[in-house]
């Protein structure tokens, strides 16, 4: 699983903006189930990332994804060139514009 958070939840620096959490048992440190992780991607420390290192952090795609309001309309193009992305648009735009997922939302909002 995966949280992308529009807030800071851990003090860390600007580089640590993604932390991954695995369930260990206490005393032997064993590992419960290998696959099963939380992962939390801090957006407000990607910013900071991007102006100090100015260059593509792995997961660059997914975080602009999430912050697609605040990108031009040639970032957003950019971003389409991925397949991948391309691909998470459309069916972003497909769930926006089911009616019941819009009065969903406009639920939660209230």
């Amino acid at each position: 699983m995966t949280l992308y958070l529009s807030c800071n939840v851990f003090e860390s620096s600007p580089e640590e903006l993604h932390s991954i959490f695995e369930l260990r048992e206490r005393n032997r440190g064993e590992l419960f189930l290998p696959d099963m992780q939380l992962h939390f991607l801090e957006l407000k420390k990607y910013k900071s990332w991007k102006k100090k290192y100015r260059q593509k952090y792995p997961l660059d795609s997914w975080l602009q994804f999430f912050k697609i309001n605040e990108l031009s309309k040639e970032e957003i193009q950019k971003l389409l060139e991925e397949p991948f992305m391309n691909k998470a648009l459309k069916s972003l735009e497909e769930i926006s514009n089911d009616p019941e997922n819009k009065e969903l939302y406009e639920l939660r909002e209230k």
